[in-house]
């Protein structure tokens, strides 16, 4: 009995051996030095099609298998999940999910979390002399990845924690396993100004698979520790063509070095068409191929599957057939946020008072996540004197448009008494705040907020929404009047002294104040 299982589960190996195998020779006959194949399969359809060469590229969610370190310049957040029917009964599942948090380190620190599962359906080799046999792979990864704001933000570094457990059969082996890496990336520059009009480099290295051998029965198996380095270029316009090429070399544990490169072109985000080129040494195609479909909310058509402000993705991907073996194929869907990223106000603080008709108002930058769209800014101003925060105009409009109600910059341009100034737009990614100043403020209460948005008008709010302040005013009283009259009787003008006392019971100074008399004759009669 113990030889028919053996048999069943030497079959299902061999499944396994033959597509790592024409895969990759030496890793196929090196299992003896380096196993959990698996491992070195990267999920994501985009990273099929682009020759596995992500290691130093930005903006994708699956890139942080390759470099942990991706996840620092990953979207506000994030998810995606992806299947692939691999050759014979093999297939692969994978689901990631990605949020930013607040740390030390930087405002700007992902958690993600990942699942990657490989198997292999039940199947008998024995003729129905023994039971079925199946076997799987699965990996759960947690991920850090956070930009090094204190030396750069344009560095990032990450780290990967992974729990990967093999079983075949009555057969299983597990490891903790450990992934590092640092990823650079410039400022976004000009470039071809009407065509391809900005440009971003970015580039990567990581080591990753580190972790104690696995052990099925007796005999450890070492992990298969990879170094990897890489490089991107990204080239497009807003609405017209954007190109990113890839390149990266890999050196797995006792195979030799490999190349791989990518290409993509897509057009304004919505369309992409992908390809790539392995050059390892193996009997499988060499040549990888995929396109994309982004349905945001820009049209009717879109907008009752996609809400406000988020785009969903559609990737596909393949290898082409050859003697051995039919195409294999695999698809994503991912989801993200287009709109421009959370800022703050900064200045006026909340009840902020002051004694000074000149100020300065500041707040965050807000940066787009897509690589080539531009932020603009409307700088929104009311005093009201007399009602609440709740009853303002500006609060009834920002009310509206966050319940989907009313159009925001409809709204705008008919209140334009709410318009403190024209729109801002900011192109430097190296300024971190900015600001706008004002002056000849009368005194009285103010609300003030600003709104981002971005070329497709998604909007983003301040966090505090509106802040309120106050310009003190001076609160002028007569206290007392005195007139004494002159005892002489003449022609002149004046027929006595009037004194006049005035006291300021307000909190700002009063200066050149103004005073006025209106003398009224009095009959008087008996």
């Amino acid at each position: 009995m113990k030889q028919q299982i053996l048999r069943n589960i030497g079959f299902s190996g061999v499944i396994i051996a033959l597509f790592f195998i024409f895969n990759n020779p030496d890793s196929g006959w090196a299992q003896v030095r380096s196993g959990a194949a698996f491992l070195k399969i990267l999920p994501g359809s985009r990273q099929q099609s682009m020759g596995y060469s992500l290691t130093g590229s930005i903006d994708e969610l699956h890139a942080f298998y390759a470099n942990p370190a991706a996840a620092g310049f990953f979207r506000e957040w994030y998810w995606s999940g992806s299947y692939t029917k691999w050759i014979a009964d093999i297939y692969n599942l994978s689901l990631n999910a990605t949020k930013r948090f607040s740390t030390p380190l930087s405002r700007k620190t992902h958690i993600t979390l990942g699942l990657n599962y490989l198997g292999i359906r039940e199947f008998d080799s024995t003729i129905r002399q023994q039971p079925s046999v199946s076997a799987s792979d699965v990996l759960f990864a947690v991920s850090i990845g956070t930009p090094l704001s204190f030396i750069s933000k344009n560095m990032a570094m990450g780290t990967n924690v992974k729990y990967f457990h093999s079983e075949l059969h009555s057969y299983s082996a597990h490891s903790v396993i450990y992934d590092f890496g640092a990823l650079w990336r410039t400022n976004r520059f000009r470039f071809i100004p009407g065509f391809l009009e900005y440009g971003i480099l970015s580039a990567g290295a990581s080591i990753t698979q580190l972790g104690k051998p696995l052990k099925y029965k007796s005999m450890e198996t070492p992990l298969p520790m990879t170094y990897r380095i890489g490089a991107a270029i990204n080239f497009g316009s807003h609405s017209g063509l954007q190109f990113q090429l890839t390149a990266d070399y890999q050196k797995v544990r006792d195979e030799n070095g490999r190349f791989g490169v990518g290409s993509e072109i897509s057009w304004g985000y919505r369309f992409s068409l992908r390809s790539g080129y392995n050059f390892d040494d193996n009997l499988l195609s060499k040549f990888s191929m995929g396109m994309s479909i982004r349905l945001d909310d820009q049209t009717k058509i879109t907008r009752g599957v996609v809400p406000r402000n988020h785009a969903m993705r559609i990737d596909f991907a393949g290898l082409e057939s050859n003697k051995l073996f039919a195409p294999t194929y695999r698809g994503t869907i991912s989801n993200y946020p287009v709109s421009p990223e959370p800022f703050d106000l900064l200045y006026p603080v909340q009840n902020d008072t002051f004694d000074i008709s000149t100020l300065h108002f500041t707040w965050e930058k807000a940066p787009d996540p897509d690589l080539y769209d531009d932020v603009s800014y409307v700088f929104l101003l009311e005093k009201n004197d007399t009602n609440p925060l709740e009853n303002t105009r500006l609060s009834q409009i920002l009310t509206g448009a966050e319940k989907g109600s009313i159009n925001l910059f409809s709204a705008i341009n008919k209140d334009l008494s709410l318009f403190a100034k024209d729109t801002v737009v900011n192109f430097d990614q190296s300024v971190d705040q900015l600001g706008y100043s004002l002056n000849h403020l009368p005194a009285g209460d103010y609300y003030w907020t600003v709104i981002a948005f971005d070329r497709d008008q998604h909007c983003q709010f301040s966090t505090t929404n509106i802040r309120h302040f106050s310009i003190l005013y001076p609160d002028i009283e007569i206290k007392s009047l005195k007139f004494e009259a002159s005892p002489w009787i003449t022609e002149s003008d004046t027929q006595g002294v009037i004194e006049i006392e005035i006291t300021n019971n307000g909190d700002l100074d009063a200066k050149n104040i103004l005073v006025t008399l209106t003398a009224s004759q009095i009959i008087a009669s008996n």
